[in-house]
């Protein structure tokens, strides 16, 4: 009876002297393996990430505070004074057309011929 051993492998053959030696494997690592600057990309994601999630809300309560800090007291009251002010101003407005239309009203009555101006009370003649 014969027992053979196995062959052994074959020993890599060393690089020429003149060859440079690359020691990092340029991101082709075998597979299941995470490298070292995939790892640091993956974590600094999810910093980013969370710092959104985290101090998002935290911005949105720290504007939300200094717009109500933000009004004044006497600016309110100058606000409420010129509202008041726009009101009148559209009373008066209204009040012109209404105006406006009697006058035209008038001049068109004026323009008839006679028989509309003798329909008119005669002006009084100072005695």
């Amino acid at each position: 009876m014969m027992i053979q051993d196995p062959v052994p492998p074959v020993p890599p053959v060393p690089p020429p002297e003149d060859f440079p030696v690359i020691i990092h494997d340029g991101g082709f690592a075998q597979p299941g393996l995470v490298t070292e600057e995939v790892l640091f990309a993956i974590v600094v994601i999810c910093i980013l990430i969370g710092a959104v999630f985290i101090l998002g809300p935290i911005a949105r309560a720290y504007a939300r505070r200094l717009e109500r800090h933000g009004v004044d007291p006497l600016m309110q009251e100058e606000l409420q004074s010129l509202r008041d002010r726009v009101g009148e101003v559209d009373q008066l407005r209204e009040r012109m057309l209404d105006l406006e239309e009697r006058v035209d009203f008038a001049e068109r009555l004026l323009a008839r011929p006679g028989d509309a101006r003798a329909a008119l009370p005669a002006p009084e003649q100072p005695r």
